[in-house]
């Protein structure tokens, strides 16, 4: 998907240009022929445990609560000395989730980088200074959207500092020039969209809301 595509193609491209590169993430089967690719990069891997994460009967419920537990003793014995900077590849809040609410304390250069927000979404009270102190110490926040901005200070109640939006250089090349609109057919344009069906963070409901807006018809 996007923001795992981007992390590993970021991985990749500071590989192959000298850099000293450590990946930690969740494993999943379908990400077996990646995770050859970054090793024959150079990468050093951290693979998290996921075991069970579907659920699927009591027992592998059982083995996905133990494996919760094996990745905070994972997370708290990375390597970080060996790294001078870290980055942190967000969908959404993670960060406040038991493994990493106080990681920001074993960190001393890290960037978060943000992918989704929900409007509606709220902070519960208690995690709200863990979120803060998270947002404060960082040295850099990305955002996949400007919007994500005023929705963390909403439910901080704080200016974040560092912030930036990133176009995302991984999945579209930009043109070196305006292109002219595709042919017509039956009158009409042709739209698709590639996401995961799910209105509340990929908002096709939106989509086919402003679509079916007149100033779009016209």
């Amino acid at each position: 998907g996007g923001s795992e595509e981007l992390w590993f193609q970021t991985a990749l491209y500071a590989a192959r240009n000298g850099y000293t590169v450590g990946c930690a993430f969740y494993e999943w089967p379908q990400k077996r022929e990646r995770i050859q690719q970054l090793r024959e990069a150079g990468c050093q891997l951290y693979i998290f445990p996921n075991r069970g994460k579907d659920k699927g009967n009591f027992f592998e419920y059982q083995y996905y609560k133990l494996t919760k537990r094996w990745v905070k003793w994972y997370a708290y014995n990375l390597p970080f000395s060996k790294y001078d900077k870290v980055v942190i590849n967000l969908g959404h809040l993670e960060i406040l989730e038991y493994h990493w609410k106080r990681f920001y304390t074993r960190l001393n250069k890290y960037t978060l980088l943000f992918h989704v927000y929900d409007d509606n979404d709220h902070v519960w009270e208690k995690r709200k200074e863990n979120l803060r102190q998270w947002l404060l110490r960082a040295e850099h926040t990305l955002l996949a959207s400007a919007r994500i901005k005023p929705f963390l200070e909403r439910e901080t109640g704080i200016e974040v500092p560092n912030t930036d939006t990133l176009i995302n250089p991984i999945s579209f090349k930009a043109p070196n020039e305006l292109t002219p609109y595709p042919p017509l057919q039956n009158g009409n344009y042709v739209f698709v969209m590639l996401a995961t069906l799910d209105t509340r963070r990929k908002a096709q409901d939106n989509l086919i809301s402003a679509l079916s807006a007149p100033k779009w018809k016209e």
